[in-house]
């Protein structure tokens, strides 16, 4: 093998050889709220983001409202 043979071999297979990964790694999305790494962010109405479900969790309506 020539040195010049690693320069031809496909992209994908020197980052799989070297990472393990086929594809670039994406970066976690990160709540704006708490800062942790999340798949699920919580928004409003208006589809502003409130929190993630790290920082966020669901609460009966009749408890909050005392009734």
């Amino acid at each position: 093998m020539y040195e010049n043979d690693m320069e031809l071999e496909d992209p994908a297979i020197t980052r799989t050889l070297r990472t393990g990964y086929p594809e670039p790694q994406k970066p976690m999305p990160v709540c704006p709220v708490c800062g942790a790494e999340t798949d699920t962010f919580v928004v409003n109405r208006d589809g502003q983001v409130v929190g993630c479900d790290e920082c966020c969790r669901d609460k009966d309506a009749w408890e909050v409202c005392g009734i």
